[in-house]
């Protein structure tokens, strides 16, 4: 077996672990906690009070069953007698010691409430009337029974609307039934005002208890937590459960900390505290990384290891809906380009602000459980080369378009139909032909939600300037969004009673013909192709009339295509901006099918008999070349790295699950797997092949979920199989998946169109009534074809529809009914294979985005929502402890305390951290073993001289790999930045002294050259003084004239001999002494001739009495206005004196100008 190495501190040293000197075995503790025990899996809290190595509670498949079966045989009762069990109000107060049971009465507060609360922390449409129990664990569960019991309200309100109804269809006659009816809701209806005026009176003692058990500190209090908070959630105090680990992301909350680590896993809390809406701060020039430090460590870190590396980086966001993620993405990408990419005056972060704020309205609507809930996954992918950006990529996974023409009830439709009906002028209401039209009289839009999202003029006219930042006209969208909102209203009734023609409450023959001037077609085109279908029968073509629901279906796929089409083409011309290819477009007036040229302007729809263009002109969207997911990760040929957000869905449930939910889901779980394989499996895997050692880390494995999906015989699979038939049908398909799925345990079978999975986040019941309409997703080919250039007058649609037109039925290609509502993801303007369902293509996408992140280096942000009521600054503890399971944070906090995360080759390890060891024995891998073994000594060794904790620092040495701990990374990285500076240091003394010594010896020979050249001048002077004085006989000194003087007027007398020297060594005559120069009136510097003044800057600080304020300071300015009679000084001016200033302690200033002549 290898050597094993896990060194700890000396209080934890056990001889029974040592294998190696001072080592512990990573899975020495295991056996003290095993599996989870039951409190622990109910209630979250942790069995034992200390913190475990590696902690054991894997669920393997038959204990989960039984858990499943449990939890079944309590809950049948609930549900059959509509009361809680006793067992299970028992069990919540024995798991929440802490939390007060608070029981209240609808007339008294001394009896008790119905408790309305699930698992999930939504309220349950199940038994309303006698629970008498509620649970109250702080403010927000109040706020959360208030609201949904303003729900129930209004749902009885409308249920007596409803009666009044039947009442009016009597003839104003009373039927005892409706009668009967109506009087039990409006009793209802009293007593839920009642409930709901006696909840607002009892949140003062909520408020009491919040304070009694610190939920409302003071503001010593917050002091003395601020002192507490830690930045790595592995450096807290005391043992690490999931109650330790709720109460500190409480206290990071209050003191306006969002964000904390698990060793390289980023947690980030949303707590609402900017409006999702809002992105004015996108586009602004403020920086925003002095508030997101944690983040900014990210893009540093990405960064620099794209730099070392070459390799791609990817940062991972994931979490719930509602928990925060878009918006963390947005900011990493402004803080991207703050820090890295340029500025954010750079064209490319303008880009990417304009399309972020041009596509939020598109991409995001309100759901059950978040106001602004982005309905589209992105991969935002900006491209390096040597160290430059060179092109920037988006790539969209987009969901099913169901949500624009079957709205549930309690969502909202897309923000942007609410911004447009805000935002139009009447002129533009007008000339969209939508006058007179409000979210009250559009069938696909719902007046609360208008309320509700308060769109304004200002955010309408945001998306307006993005758009054409972005080089996309804003008719051409809103026409289409306007004949969308039309559609909507289209009725259409049998045609024996009314000979099949459109009838709504503002005519829908009005609507039908105003749509149809959007799109520029003829009204009686656009009608027939909603009504009739074509067949071919013995190669001739067929008509027959459409029943009154296959017309209303072709509408909506008609409005779900040209939706999904013009959110296609507006991220195509955005890509094509990021790849900065926008300048470089020619031919821009031709456009065809295969045109690479795009236009600054497109023509206006117009009505089919004024205007047959050609429609290949004006066109306002690129078109790109055809190319898979997987090929476009490359952005450009050359590119020596990437760096990536991957910002996927959330995982939801609301109170109707479709496919749309079904696809959310699955894409959470497939992130979830990712997570687990690169965290927890890849360190499994890599320990028992290089150690010889099977380590249990804990972690809920969910791949028999996502087998349950996709597997050959999954649900996912069965459902497309259903879809491809062509007599497959709902009933079919949930016999199939029961008969296949009834014995797994992930599974649970329901109603006869009901089926339900068991997530890693909870447990969802899907309504598979509208599976197989929706993942077919197929439109007619007769809807299609009234878009032909010769049909339709609106450029910009004919092009969207143009390899549709070109693959169809009528040029030899595609079957009858065979084109698809969603175009693909990609930037290729192929035709989706019409042989693969919805479904098939969204696993494509998601299968290679993960592909592309696994071959990344990836950075988690897992996102938690503070509450679901979406307050600011309310943290729920039931909210937040659910999450926390499902993002298994506590067993990740386990694993980077207690396991081995990291694994470095033993030769990285070596190149990295040798500077620990002076020793480089050569050799093979025993040698390379036998040196890491040495670094991580002597690295103890410095871990003890230093004050820093060791409880934690495990490490263990394998054949090829050193695994490390959390700690023990940090703590050598740390010490290696350390010796790395020490080593700077030193290294810039050295090359110091270096290259002082080499100047030291070029000055010193060259000082001797010059005392030699001038001891001969001095020996050859002094040999022709005698020889002219023994030739002349006088041997006399005379006074030399212009002899200086002592301050008494005494001359001073020299030696002749010393100035008869000077004089011949500078070559001067003795008898006839030069007259001293005149002051020059300029100065010289290097061969440039600077006449006077001049402006000087102060090099030294120059004192004088004369100066009020006694000296003039380094740095300050003088004026040199003359020379000075002074030796050495120049006559300057400084804030109205003058003064005579030694120029050595000025220097000049010389200002460059470049005259160009003619």
């Amino acid at each position: 077996m290898a050597s094993l190495q896990a060194v700890k501190s000396r209080q934890q040293t056990n001889a029974q672990h040592t294998t190696v000197g001072n080592v512990n075995s990573p899975t020495s503790n295991a056996n003290h906690h095993g599996s989870r025990s039951k409190s622990y899996q109910e209630n979250g809290h942790h069995p034992h009070g200390d913190t475990t190595p590696i902690v054991n509670h894997r669920h393997d498949g038959n204990s989960r069953q039984k858990r499943i079966e449990n939890r079944r045989q309590q809950e049948s009762p609930d549900r059959e007698n509509n009361t809680p069990s006793n067992s299970n109000s028992t069990k919540r107060q024995k798991s929440s010691s802490h939390h007060e049971i608070i029981n209240l009465n609808r007339r008294s507060t001394k009896d008790s409430l119905p408790n309305h609360t699930t698992n999930h922390g939504r309220p349950s449409d199940s038994h309303h009337e006698n629970n008498d129990l509620i649970t109250v664990n702080n403010g927000s569960d109040i706020v959360n029974l208030i609201h949904q019991l303003v729900i129930l309200r209004k749902k009885f309100a409308k249920l007596q609307d409803e009666c009044k109804e039947k009442l009016r269809l009597n003839g104003g006659a009373s039927s005892d039934e409706a009668t009967a009816s109506e009087t039990e809701c409006t009793t209802i209806f009293k007593e839920l005002n009642s409930i709901e005026e006696m909840i607002s009176s009892i949140k003062s003692l909520v408020v009491d208890y919040n304070a009694e058990y610190n939920w409302e500190t003071s503001v010593t209090d917050q002091n003395e937590q601020t002192k507490s908070l830690v930045d790595d959630l592995i450096h807290m105090p005391g043992p690490h459960t999931e109650d330790a680990v709720i109460k500190m992301l409480h206290m990071r909350l209050k003191a306006k900390e969002l964000h904390c680590r698990i060793g390289p896993v980023l947690i980030a809390l949303n707590g609402y505290w900017k409006n999702g809406r809002d992105l004015h701060w996108l586009t602004s020039d403020s920086p925003v990384s002095k508030d997101y430090p944690y983040l900014l460590n990210i893009i540093y870190e990405a960064s620099r290891r794209l730099q070392e590396t070459k390799r791609p980086q990817v940062i991972i966001l994931s979490g719930e809906s509602g928990s925060g993620k878009t918006f963390t993405s947005r900011l990493m990408t402004k803080m991207f380009f703050e820090h890295v990419g340029g500025g954010l005056s750079s064209e490319m972060y303008k880009n990417v602000a304009a399309a972020i704020t041009a596509l939020a309205p598109l991409t995001t609507a309100k759901v059950d459980t978040n106001l602004d809930s982005s309905r589209v996954g992105y991969f935002t992918e900006i491209a390096f080369s040597e160290g430059l950006i060179v092109s920037g990529k988006l790539t969209y996974v987009s969901l099913d378009q169901t949500r624009i023409t079957a709205t549930l009830k309690g969502e909202g439709n897309y923000h942007i139909f609410y911004h447009l009906l805000s935002g139009l002028s009447q002129e533009e209401k007008v000339k969209f032909y939508l006058q007179g039209y409000t979210t009250r009289n559009l069938a696909y839009l719902s007046s609360k939600d208008f309320e509700e999202l308060n769109p304004n003029k200002l955010a309408f006219n945001k998306w307006k300037a993005a758009l054409s930042l972005l080089g996309i006209k804003f008719t051409d969208v809103v026409h289409i969004l306007a004949a969308i909102l039309l559609l909507g209203n289209v009725q259409f009734s049998d045609p024996d009673e009314k000979d099949h023609k459109s009838s709504g409450s503002n005519g829908s023959s009005t609507e039908v013909k105003s749509a149809a001037r959007n799109l520029g077609v003829s009204g009686i085109s656009l009608f027939r192709c909603l009504t009739t279908r074509t067949k071919l029968i013995r190669g001739q073509p067929v008509r027959s009339l459409n029943t009154p629901e296959v017309s209303k279906a072709a509408c909506n796929a008609l409005a779900m295509t040209l939706y999904a089409r013009m959110l296609s083409a507006i991220i195509r011309r955005v890509n094509l901006l990021l790849r900065g290819h926008a300048t470089q477009t020619k031919n821009a007036s031709s456009l065809s099918s295969d045109s690479a040229g795009s236009s600054v302007s497109s023509t206006e729809p117009k009505d089919a008999s004024e205007s047959n263009k050609n429609p290949n002109e004006h066109s306002h969207f690129k078109r790109f070349p055809s190319t898979d997911l997987k090929k476009q990760s490359n952005l450009l040929k050359g590119c020596t790295g990437s760096l990536g957000i991957l910002d996927m869905y959330g995982f939801e449930i609301t109170n109707t699950n479709r496919l749309e939910q079904l696809c959310i889901n699955f894409c959470s779980e497939t992130i979830q797997h990712f997570y687990n394989t690169h965290l927890f499996e890849s360190t499994a895997d890599a320990f028992r092949n290089d150690i010889g050692m099977e380590i249990d880390l804990g972690y809920v494995n969910n791949t028999p979920c996502i087998e349950l999906l996709i597997s050959p015989i999954g649900i996912l699979s069965i459902l497309n199989q259903e879809c491809l038939n062509p007599r497959g049908d709902t009933e079919t398909f949930i016999n199939k998946i029961k008969a296949e799925h009834d014995d797994n345990c992930w599974f649970s079978k329901q109603s006869d169109s009901e089926f339900g999975i068991i997530h890693h986040h909870g447990d969802v019941l899907y309504d598979s009534s509208d599976l197989i309409t929706s993942n077919r997703d197929i439109i007619s080919d007769d809807v299609i074809s009234i878009f032909r250039s010769q049909n339709c007058s609106f450029d910009f649609l004919t092009h969207l529809f143009s390899q549709d037109l070109r693959s169809s039925r009528g040029n030899g290609g595609l079957p009858a009914n065979s084109h698809r509502i969603t175009s693909s993801s990609s930037d290729s303007n192929d035709t989706t294979d019409y042989r693969r369902t919805f479904l098939q293509d969204f696993q494509l996408q998601i299968d290679n985005l993960l592909k592309m992140a696994a071959e990344a280096d990836s950075y988690f942000i897992r996102c938690i929502r503070t509450n679901t009521n979406e307050v600011p600054n309310v943290f729920d503890r039931v909210t937040v402890a659910r999450q926390l399971r499902a993002l298994e944070v506590l067993e990740t906090l386990n694993l980077m305390t207690s396991g081995l995360p990291y694994q470095l080759p033993l030769l990285t390890f070596i190149s990295r951290y040798r500077c620990f060891c002076s020793n480089n024995p050569d050799g093979g891998v025993e040698n390379s073993r036998h040196l890491c073994e040495a670094i991580l000594n002597i690295f103890l060794e410095r871990l003890d001289q230093s004050k820093l904790s060791s409880e934690n620092v495990n490490w263990a040495v394998g054949d090829n790999f050193v695994f490390l701990s959390e700690d023990a990374m940090q703590y050598l990285e740390y010490m290696r930045n350390i010796l790395r500076e020490q080593a700077t240091v030193i290294i810039q003394a050295l090359v110091r002294m270096y290259i002082c010594r080499k100047a030291y010896k070029k000055m010193k020979s060259s000082q001797e050259m010059r005392n030699k050249s001038r001891r001969s001048l001095l020996n050859n002077s002094k040999s022709k003084t005698r020889q002219s004085s023994l030739s002349d006989g006088d041997n006399t000194r005379h006074p030399v004239p212009n002899s200086p003087t002592t301050p008494n007027g005494n001359v001073v007398i020299c030696d002749e001999d010393v100035i008869q020297k000077t004089c011949e060594l500078y070559g001067f005559n003795a008898a006839t002494p030069p007259s001293i120069p005149q002051s020059r009136p300029y100065a010289v510097i290097g061969n440039s001739r600077i006449e006077f003044p001049q402006t000087r800057i102060m090099r030294q600080p120059f004192r004088h009495d004369d100066l009020p304020w006694k000296v003039i300071r380094v740095g300050e300015t003088v004026t040199a206005i003359a020379a000075s009679p002074k030796a050495g000084c120049f006559l300057g001016e400084y804030r109205g004196y003058r003064l005579h200033i030694p120029r050595r302690l000025t220097e000049i200033i010389i200002i460059c100008l470049s005259l160009v002549g003619d």
